[in-house]
């Protein structure tokens, strides 16, 4: 309540609660999907469609929010498949599936419902070079995109081996490229939930095709 007469309200859908619920889990190989399962089950929390993960992980979370566990583990799936994984509500109904499966009725176009917009590409979070190394620190191998480092300049990280893990596999994950971001404003509705797919059309910043 403000003085002028007026009130305000902050709201979030019910998603929000994955953020408020610390755990603490030992995960022993298991799936993003058995791991999302079993937390909605032991917190009465009702299910929706879960899609399904075949990557499994072993992993201890204690004090972490259930949103940092659930997306840890489909981040696993995710440097197998290649694939973008995310997670939402439909009323008080917890659903997850690949980013962009679900496209919106709503679209966005200048002269029609586009406020601003603005897009950035950065190398800032770029990596070209992992090098690999054992648990003594010692070189083993190494990880080169070769067009970014001669275009780019050396952006280099370590990966230190990990036991059950594919070292190369680790380390290409850890390969990134010129990062690419885009923002909007417009006239929307509640459709307009994050992660999922929406058709853009601004000649001013290029924004043309689908976006999450």
């Amino acid at each position: 309540k403000s003085s002028d007469n007026t009130m305000s309200f902050l709201c979030y859908d019910y998603c929000a609660k994955l953020n408020d619920i610390k755990v603490s889990y030992n995960i022993k190989n298991e799936t993003a999907f058995s791991i999302y399962n079993k937390f909605l089950t032991e917190y009465k929390l009702n299910k929706g469609d879960i899609v399904q993960a075949n990557t499994k992980i072993k992993k201890v979370f204690l004090g972490t929010t259930a949103y940092d566990m659930i997306m840890t583990a489909y981040s696993e799936e995710a440097k197998k498949t290649g694939k973008k994984y995310m997670v939402y509500t439909k009323g008080d109904k917890f659903y997850s599936s690949e980013k962009g499966n679900v496209k919106l009725k709503l679209a966005f176009e200048e002269g029609k419902n586009i406020l601003s917009s603005n897009f950035k590409e950065s190398v800032s979070n770029m990596v070209n070079k992992v090098i690999i190394v054992d648990e003594n620190g010692n070189k083993s191998s190494e990880v080169v995109n070769d067009e970014w480092l001669k275009t780019y300049g050396l952006f280099q990280e370590v990966y230190k081996k990990e036991e059950n893990k594919d070292a190369n596999a680790e380390a290409k994950a850890l390969l990134n490229g010129i990062s690419q971001s885009c923002s909007l404003s417009g006239f929307g509705d509640t459709t307009c939930i994050t992660g999922c797919g929406v058709q853009v059309k601004d000649t001013h910043t290029g924004l043309i095709g689908l976006f999450y």
